[in-house]
């Protein structure tokens, strides 16, 4: 098998009051989408990279991307291709799974589907996933336990919020990416639920949202994911810590 990623990067990145697309924001000289891609381009036995981007930007992101890698001394060490994003996240990811058929990935090779979001999301944890797929699993996906207690709740028509029921915390996780994959079933499943990517009231929030029976694995702190201004700081915070554990 061989590996295959496609990072979701065409978020116009409003909620952080930013001037510019989510994954270009720039955290301690690093954008969101490089920091990611640093990470990911570590992966062994990796064919290539899909980035989908906000449309008509696709030469731009590259064009960062280009000047970004080498400054901080990460080799192209494969292929990175970017392509237009679609109306909502479901969208966008069939655009690159498209991209990854067309370059010439194998229904039998391994794709993970992951955010610029969560730029911090660690090598370690891309392998441990690579490797559950690579031992018979059809999805699996990285989840940290819940620590808060879960109340789901019912509104009325005033808007009025009551508590129904409280899960069991035991078996409640919090879901990240990257999610990892056989690639021919994702393709499948994306093709099959294609409709429901045309608004994102409708779409699927994860792909694995496509799928029964997906294993878990567990996440990583690192892989928290950046949408508001208090992320972005907390992501200054862990990259320091990172870049010098000591």
């Amino acid at each position: 098998m061989s590996t295959w990623v496609v990072i979701t990067a065409a978020g116009s990145g409003t909620r952080l009051g930013a001037n510019a697309p989510k994954a270009l924001v720039e955290v301690s000289g690093r954008t969101l989408l490089g920091l990611a891609l640093e990470r990911t381009l570590d992966l062994a036995d990796l064919s290539g990279v899909v980035v989908t981007c906000p449309a008509g930007s696709e030469d731009m992101f590259a064009n960062v991307v280009d000047k970004e890698l080498p400054r901080m001394g990460v080799p192209r060490q494969v292929g990175l291709h970017f392509v237009a994003g679609g109306a909502s996240r479901q969208a966008s990811v069939k655009a690159g799974l498209d991209k990854v058929v067309s370059e010439g990935g194998e229904p039998a090779d391994v794709v993970l589907i992951h955010d610029a979001a969560r730029a911090l999301a660690p090598t370690d944890l891309m392998d441990r996933l690579v490797e559950a797929v690579v031992e018979g699993a059809l999805a699996v996906i990285p989840g940290l336990a819940v620590t808060d207690t879960i109340k789901q709740v019912a509104v009325d028509e005033h808007g009025v919020e009551t508590v129904v029921a409280t899960p069991d915390r035991r078996f409640l996780r919090v879901a990240q990416t990257p999610q990892a994959f056989l690639l021919g079933p994702l393709w499948d499943a994306h093709a099959a639920a294609a409709d429901r990517g045309s608004t994102e009231e409708t779409a699927a929030t994860d792909d694995a949202s496509l799928f029964e029976g997906v294993a878990v694995i567990p996440g990583s702190p690192l892989a928290f994911k950046v949408t508001t201004p208090e992320d972005l700081t907390n992501l200054t915070t862990a990259l320091a810590q990172v870049s010098d554990p000591a």
